[in-house]
This record gives structure tokens, C-alpha cells and sequence, in this order.
């Protein structure tokens, strides 16, 4: 299902988000400008609920999935299918606020740049090479072309130590979780579910997520989890990330007459909030009793918007 885009959209959202959207390995012009209005259009519709990376890099590799790829903050489009941009887009926007307001998730992106090396012994060698290049450029100055590429080597070396010292204050809570826990495996149900959210709140369409993995793998078993049912009869697979919070989906299906009334801000703060949580404790809980705390959650949110 694809969602016309105004121009209203399309003018607020180009005077809201300069130089938003980049795109490299695109050979078909039509369908980078398809490709740039559509997500255009999904950041002027998450703008007030939850705040939109200002940049989105994409590259077009048709022998790859369409993915996003949080190490390198990269969106890969591999075909049309509006719905299954808009989730990986999702991920984006998630990785997005994560950083900026979960530290544990911060500090293990930056712990997964370096390898998982220690914090303490990178900092050091970084500093000493970005001296280095500094050195260098100070005494062949003279060569513009030189000069383009030390300067882009002391810029990502100044990001990266900037990075290190932003969470090494976090090592002493955090690096044994790191070192003892597969985060990523943790944080997968959770991303998924919003990605989810997002994508069937801004086609207002219960059914545009599953539409659209049936599409993709033409297995209607492989795709069930992604539905939002009124009644849900479908049981929890712990080894599949989309069936963690069938629950929760079914409540919201419940919830809310239509997708689009979904609040956005409210899924946003209680999933993230309680991804958090479960990143930090030793004591895993229970499928059956996460979905519960996030139908709380989420109602919870929606209760205190409405008090005076």
C-alpha cells in the first residue's frame, strides 16, 4: 500500500530537514526522487512524537536485502516495497533515539566500533594518532590534496575519541554486561515491535506490515507474526523476534480503531523504556509477562497525557 504524499508534506518537511537524505549507488533518478518523497513524507509525519535522525544515508545494492545497518547508520534500498522501507527506515529512527537517550546502548555501539576492545586501552592510541596527523598537516600544509585528506582523517579521529570519552564513564557499569550478554539478540524483539508500529501507524494499515513479509517471502507461517489481530490465537516462538510481542499488538489493535491514532511518543517511550530495563538486569522476564508491563505501559502514557 503506498500513501499519496502532499506537497504540503513534501515543502514543510524540504524547509524542516535540509540536505536530509543522501543517496549513493542510485542509477535510476525516478526512483531516488520516489524513494526521497516517501521518506520525507514518514519524517514530517513522526515530527512531535519522536524525534527524526536529520540525515539519512542510503545506498542501493539490489544483491543485498532492503536493511538498515546500525554500524555503519546506513539504509540499504533494494526494491519499492513502501512498507518494508518505512521499517527498516523504523530502525533508523530507533537506533536514532536509543543513542541519545539509553546509555547502555550508546556504549555499546561505541564498544562494537572498536571490537569490543577496552575503552581505557583504545583512547590512548587514538589521541596519539590524531597528533600524528595533526603534526603531518602542519608541515605539508602546502598540498591542497593532502591537506583534504588529513583533514578528513583528524575529523573522523576527533569523532571517534569524542565517542570513547562520551561513554567510558559508563565502564564500570556496563562492560561486564557487554562482555557477558549478547545485547543485540536483547535488543532485536524490541526494535522489530517498533519498526513494526511505525511503519503501520504512518499507512494507517493493520495489515500493511504483513502484507508486505508475505510479498517478501511468500510464506504466510514465516509472516503471521507480523500481524496485528483483534484476537490473537497465536503462540509465542522465543526464537523469533516478531512473535515477542504479538500481545502487545493484538492490545493495540484493540485499542485503537484505527492505526493511525497509535501514539507514537507513547510506544516510542514504552518500549525503549523498558528495552533499557532489560539490557541492564541479570534476570531475564518472561515473554508472557513483558507483553503485560507494555500493555501497562503503554496505557499508563496514554492515561497521564490526558490529566490536567
Amino acid at each position: 500500500m503506498k500513501k499519496t504524499i502532499s506537497i504540503f508534506s513534501l515543502f514543510f518537511c524540504l524547509n524542516s530537514y535540509p540536505a536530509q537524505n543522501h543517496f549513493y549507488s542510485f542509477s535510476d533518478d525516478a526512483f531516488k526522487k520516489e524513494i526521497d518523497e516517501l521518506l520525507i513524507s514518514v519524517k514530517s509525519h513522526l515530527i512531535g512524537s519522536i524525534e527524526v535522525p536529520a540525515e539519512t544515508h542510503m545506498t542501493n545494492r539490489v544483491f543485498l536485502s532492503t536493511m538498515y545497518d546500525a554500524a555503519t547508520d546506513t539504509l540499504n534500498i533494494a526494491h519499492n516495497d513502501h512498507p518494508s522501507i518505512i521499517h527498516e527506515f523504523g530502525h533508523h529512527v530507533f537506533d536514532y533515539n536509543l543513542v541519545k537517550n539509553i546509555p547502555i546502548w550508546d556504549y555499546f555501539k561505541v564498544r562494537n566500533s572498536i571490537k569490543y576492545k577496552e575503552i581505557s586501552k583504545v583512547l590512548p592510541g587514538k589521541k596519539v594518532e590524531l597528533q600524528k596527523w595533526k603534526k603531518s598537516l602542519a608541515q605539508r600544509s602546502n598540498s591542497s590534496s593532502y591537506r583534504k585528506y588529513a583533514g578528513k582523517k583528524i575529523k573522523e579521529l576527533t569523532g571517534e575519541i569524542n565517542d570513547l570519552e562520551r561513554v567510558l564513564p559508563y565502564d564500570s557499569d556496563y562492560a561486564a554486561i557487554i562482555n557477558t550478554s549478547n545485547i543485540f539478540k536483547r535488543l532485536t524483539p524490541y526494535q522489530e515491535l517498533f519498526a513494526d508500529v511505525m511503519t503501520i501507524n504512518y499507512l494507517d494499515d493493520w495489515e500493511s506490515i504483513y502484507d508486505s513479509a508475505l510479498l517478501i517471502t511468500g510464506n504466510p507461517q514465516e509472516s503471521e507474526f507480523r500481524k496485528f489481530t483483534l484476537i490473537n490465537d497465536l503462540e509465542y516462538d522465543y526464537k523469533d523476534p516478531y512473535s515477542h510481542f504479538i500481545s502487545f499488538k493484538s492490545y493495540l489493535r484493540n485499542k485503537h480503531k484505527n492505526a493511525k491514532d497509535i501514539n507514537l511518543s507513547c510506544a516510542y517511550s514504552t518500549i525503549a523504556d523498558n528495552l533499557e530495563k532489560d539490557l541492564v538486569s541479570t534476570k531475564g522476564t518472561s515473554i508472557s509477562d513483558m507483553n503485560g508491563i507494555l500493555i501497562t505501559d503503554y496505557g499508563h502514557c496514554l492515561e497521564a497525557l490526558t490529566q490536567p
